[in-house]
């Protein structure tokens, strides 16, 4: 009761995950209605396989991000588009309510801080895994339940390392906005286990992020990653000790000297998706993103966007669709592609108070629509020794598809295969219109 695991055998074994009624939660509550708790568990057979080969997580520090891995997985997975990186969120909200009392359940979870990237509300840093050195941080409220408990505790270790992986998540999606950066920092924290030696240490584990994101990006991501540790403590001069045990810890927050922190200009600068010379379809609705920055992002930009030929666009950072999150640095329009034109050029003109105008020509290839996407009724006739085998078993319609050689049902569609008895090259165009071919 009260609990809730997952055994991880060798590769090829099934895992074995056990979930638990929460009795002390009043009325009781099944853990398995919690998400939070079940990718939590999931995450556990994530980690165990990866890390050091899948025979790397058994000393004491790794076990403790063990935890905070399926913290974060948990969190990031389930988190909305529009939902503040920044923002509080707890583990565990569900299965908390009056757990031993506690009516905060949707502020701590079962840990002892809610994840943020405020330190005013989850003050934890690297030192914080050390039971000699930890900080009891007056005057942050903290669970009436978890505080008391042992800083090394490997939950409590986790709180510190899944925090540090929010702060890289926040950086990233403030950079790159909801999708992209939420995409890539899971990808790179997967990537990191996977090159992270048997039983790391907290900061082994770090450079294993860092090398992941120098294999698959070349490093774009480097001053987000160590902008995120440097502020948890892990920074470039910080020493871990040995993975067995977490103490002996010596924290900094200093960056590496090739970290280079734009400083402020007051020029504003525009980032574009999809960026200039790019193909656009004819009278597709394309989505279109800037990311507006002034060395660090800025989220009070005004973007006004003028069409070739006539027309503007809106662009915002509301959360609303096709905007991704809320009063971050990335603005979102969607763009109705023009039908008859070979190409378009919009200008960005990019303002905000007290910085520079920016003003940006982005200029588009557009992709005419195929001129027989309404074809006549006809079936080719194969070469010889060929034949068609069809039937329309499976056969679907699309709203708003054009009605394909004069026919209006589903029932009435031709599905085929094509089969030849000889040995011949074949061209099989599957293009043909703004539909997607199946």
């Amino acid at each position: 009761m009260d609990n809730a695991n997952f055994s991880t055998p060798p590769d090829g074994e099934p895992g074995r995950m056990q979930m638990y009624v929460f009795v002390d939660a009043s009325p009781d509550r099944d853990g398995d209605l919690d998400a939070t708790v079940v990718l939590h568990e999931h995450t556990h057979g994530l980690s165990n396989r990866l890390v050091g080969g899948g025979v790397g997580i058994s000393e004491f520090q790794p076990s403790g991000m063990g935890e905070g891995w399926s913290d974060f997985y948990a969190l990031a997975l389930l988190a909305p588009p529009n939902a503040d990186p920044h923002a509080n969120y707890p583990e565990g909200g569900y299965i908390t309510y009056l757990l031993g009392g506690l009516r905060q359940n949707y502020y701590f979870g079962i840990r002892r801080y809610p994840y943020t990237t405020d330190m005013t509300k989850d003050p934890l840093t690297f030192k914080d895994i050390d039971p000699t050195r930890a900080d009891p941080h007056a005057g942050v409220p903290i669970s009436p339940i978890f505080g008391g408990s042992d800083p090394s505790e490997v939950h409590n270790q986790g709180e510190v390392w899944c925090v540090t992986l929010w702060e890289a998540r926040a950086n990233l999606i403030d950079k790159l906005g909801y999708d992209d950066g939420n995409t890539t920092i899971l990808q790179l924290v997967t990537d990191g286990m996977k090159l992270a030696p048997p039983n790391p240490t907290f900061l082994e584990a770090r450079d294993a992020i860092l090398q992941a994101d120098e294999v698959a990006t070349g490093g774009d991501n480097r001053n987000e990653l160590w902008l995120a540790f440097a502020k948890r403590g892990m920074g470039f001069s910080a020493v871990a000790p040995p993975a067995s045990t977490t103490v002996g810890v010596m924290e900094a927050f200093d960056l590496p000297p090739d970290v280079v922190i734009t400083v402020p200009d007051g020029i504003l600068e525009g980032s574009v998706t999809p960026p200039s010379r790019s193909a656009l379809f004819a009278a597709d609705s394309q989505p279109g993103f800037v990311r507006v920055t002034d060395g660090p992002p800025v989220t009070n930009a005004t973007i006004v966007a003028t069409v070739s030929g006539g027309g503007s666009l809106t662009f915002h950072n509301d959360g609303v669709s096709p905007d991704k999150t809320a009063s971050n640095a990335v603005y979102s329009a969607l763009f109705n592609v023009p039908t008859n034109a070979a190409s378009v050029t919009i200008t960005l003109v990019i303002s905000a108070p007290d910085k520079v105008t920016s003003t940006n020509l982005i200029s588009y290839t557009i992709i005419p629509l195929p001129t027989n996407d309404n074809f006549a009724n006809s079936l080719k006739v194969p070469p010889s020794g060929a034949s068609y085998v069809s039937n329309n078993r499976l056969a679907t319609t699309e709203s708003g598809e054009p009605a394909h050689a004069g026919l209006t049902s589903a029932a009435a569609s031709l599905w085929w295969t094509w089969s030849t008895g000889t040995t011949t090259n074949v061209l099989v165009d599957t293009g043909g219109s703004l539909f997607d071919t199946v």
